[in-house]
C-alpha cells in the first residue's frame, strides 16, 4: 500500500486520459455526489472547491443510502463513487435517483455500478488498489469529469499540472510524512485534527486514513465552529490528545488556527500545506495524510491493511438491505 501511496503523482497523471461521458450540464440545476467512505469523501472535497471555483450546478454531497426528497427528479444530475462498484450505501441511492429519473454517472472500477449504469454512463479507472490508496484516481475522474462537462471553472490541464507538482515535491513531502507519523505515533489516542471550514474535508480525510491505516480512533472539527464548543472541552480536560492544526497559509484560516492554539495552550503539530489554489493544497495535504499515516501504523506495530471491522459491517448491511427488498 505505501508504493500505493507513492506513486500518486502518476496515478493523478493517467487520470487526464481517461474516457468521459459527455452531458448537456445545462438540462440540470444540481449535482449530487454520492458515495461513502474514502469515496464518499470525493463529495466533500468537490463541494468546498467551491470556494475558490465557479461551478454551473448546485453542488451536494450525499454520504447515505436513504436520499432527501428534494434531491431526486430529472434536474438533478447524480455522480456516483465508489471505488469497487459494489458499495451497498451508494447501490442503495444510486436505485432510488434512478427510479426518479435522475441522470447517474458511476466514476468506478467495475462491479454492480459499471453493471447497473452501463458503460456509456460510467467513468471506468484502474483496479487492483486499496480504495482509500486510490483516492487520486477518484478524485481526479470526478473533477475530470466535472472540468470537461464545463460544470467546475477550472483550467483543463489543472490535475496535469498538479501531477507534475507532487512529482517536485516528491522527496521532500516523503520525509514530511515520515516525521508527521513519528510525532503522531507517541500517543495511543488519535490527534484532534483542525482545519477551517474551507479546508474540513481535508481534517475529515485525515481522520479516515488515521482511523484505517493506524488504528487511531482521532477527531476532526472545524473553525470557527469548534471555538464555539469543543475549545472548552478540550482546554479544561487537558486530555493527553496531540493537536494537528492544517494552515492553508491563508490569512483568515491561519489567523482562526492561531486563536485557537493561544487559547488552549497546547503547542500544536502544524501541517503547512503546500500549492497555490484549494485543489493543489488538499491533494497534497491529503497525500501527506495518507503517507504519514501508513508511517505510523508501522511505528505502531498495525498491518495498514486490515480493516476486518468494515468487512463485517459490510455483509451485515448488506443482509440487512436484503431482508427489507
Amino acid at each position: 500500500m505505501e508504493e500505493t501511496y507513492k506513486s500518486w503523482p502518476s496515478l493523478i497523471r493517467s487520470v487526464t486520459s481517461l474516457t468521459i461521458p459527455t452531458i448537456d450540464a445545462d438540462r440540470y440545476d444540481t449535482l449530487v455526489i454520492t458515495g461513502v467512505g474514502g469515496s464518499g469523501i470525493v463529495g466533500d472535497f468537490i463541494h468546498n472547491y467551491t470556494y475558490e471555483l465557479d461551478s454551473l450546478l448546485h453542488i451536494v454531497s450525499l454520504k447515505d443510502l436513504q436520499v432527501p426528497k428534494p434531491l431526486l427528479g430529472r434536474k438533478t444530475l447524480v455522480v456516483a463513487v465508489s471505488y469497487s462498484g459494489n458499495t451497498t450505501e451508494t447501490l442503495n441511492a444510486v436505485r432510488k435517483f434512478l427510479d426518479s429519473g435522475s441522470r447517474v454517472i458511476g466514476v468506478t472500477s467495475g462491479g454492480l455500478l459499471k453493471q447497473v449504469l452501463g458503460r456509456d454512463n460510467t467513468v471506468e479507472i484502474p483496479i487492483g488498489y486499496q480504495p482509500r490508496a486510490a483516492f487520486p484516481l477518484l478524485l481526479g475522474a470526478v473533477l475530470k469529469f466535472l472540468i470537461d462537462n464545463n460544470i467546475l471553472e477550472a483550467e483543463s490541464r489543472m490535475l496535469e499540472t498538479i501531477a507534475g507538482k507532487m512529482e517536485d515535491l516528491k522527496m521532500e513531502t516523503l520525509s514530511y510524512a515520515a516525521r508527521l507519523g513519528d510525532e503522531i505515533s507517541l500517543h495511543n489516542r488519535g490527534p484532534i485534527i483542525l482545519a477551517c471550514r474551507k479546508y474540513y474535508p481535508l481534517a475529515l480525510r485525515m481522520r479516515q486514513e488515521l482511523s484505517e491505516n493506524s488504528k487511531l480512533v482521532s477527531i476532526a472539527e472545524e473553525l470557527p465552529d469548534a471555538a464555539h464548543n469543543l475549545i472548552v472541552g478540550y482546554t479544561l480536560s487537558r486530555e493527553e490528545r496531540s493537536l494537528v492544526t492544517i494552515d492553508p497559509g491563508e490569512r483568515y484560516c491561519s489567523a482562526l488556527l492561531s486563536i485557537y492554539e493561544d487559547v488552549t495552550g497546547y503547542a500544536p503539530i502544524r501541517v503547512e500545506l503546500k500549492g497555490d489554489n484549494i485543489v493543489e493544497k488538499t491533494i497534497w495535504g491529503s497525500w501527506l495524510a495518507g503517507l504519514a499515516s501508513v508511517h505510523a501504523s508501522k511505528k505502531r506495530g498495525f498491518n495498514p491493511e486490515d480493516i476486518e471491522p468494515i468487512k463485517q459491517y459490510r455483509l451485515m448491511l448488506k443482509s440487512l438491505i436484503n431482508e427489507k427488498r
